[in-house]
């Protein structure tokens, strides 16, 4: 999920067997689309470029085109952080590799982590709202079914004004502790996980 608050981490697979032109090719499409998304968020994401069938070519030639691709991250994604090229045989992914991989997944995790803004407080209150209003055992309820809960709500300390529940909501959402499937219309829905 791309968020429009808070920064992401892309991971960009690229045919390494297609040679330096078809991956610069490659590299630019998806940097004008990830600037195109993510225009708003006031951060800058993080890319990871992820060469697959290295099994194609030839080791001394992986290395080089590695460095490459690394010169070529950083002048291509200037508006985001490129953070790495890592080379990955599906076929025969070697445990030190996988682990290597999984560790720079976790520390950008918290170094993204630690770019996005904090939670209001207003947030907080409302997930905690979720969290003891809404019975134990509904999953899923209408934002017109949380916006009846908030208006009976004494003393009443979180917003009522749909527009700013739905900012809450989507703020929520974009952090991993609810999923917040917004439409146009009334039908948007509002997934808890209750511990079931």
């Amino acid at each position: 999920a791309i968020s429009l608050t808070s920064p992401s981490i892309f991971l960009m697979l690229v045919n390494v067997s297609v040679g330096i032109n078809g991956i610069t090719t490659q590299m630019y499409y998806w940097s004008a689309m990830i600037s195109n998304v993510c225009h708003k968020c006031p951060q800058k994401s993080s890319v990871i470029v992820v060469g697959t069938h290295v099994d194609k070519v030839k080791k001394n030639y992986l290395t080089a085109l590695g460095e490459d691709i690394k010169k070529l991250g950083k002048d291509i994604f200037k508006g985001h952080i490129f953070e790495e090229f890592i080379a990955l045989n599906a076929f025969k992914c070697r445990k030190a590799d996988l682990n290597s991989f999984l560790s720079l997944l976790n520390e950008l995790n918290i170094k993204v982590g630690q770019r996005s803004p904090p939670i209001s407080l207003t947030n907080h209150l409302m997930y905690a709202f979720l969290i003891e209003k809404v019975p134990s055992d509904k999953e899923v309820i209408s934002l017109s079914y949380l916006m009846s809960l908030l208006e009976t709500e004494e003393p009443r300390v979180l917003p009522t004004q749909t527009s700013e529940i739905i900012s809450f909501l989507t703020t929520l959402s974009e952090k991993g502790f609810i999923v917040f499937l917004h439409t146009d219309n009334d039908h948007s829905w509002i997934v808890l996980d209750q511990g079931t």
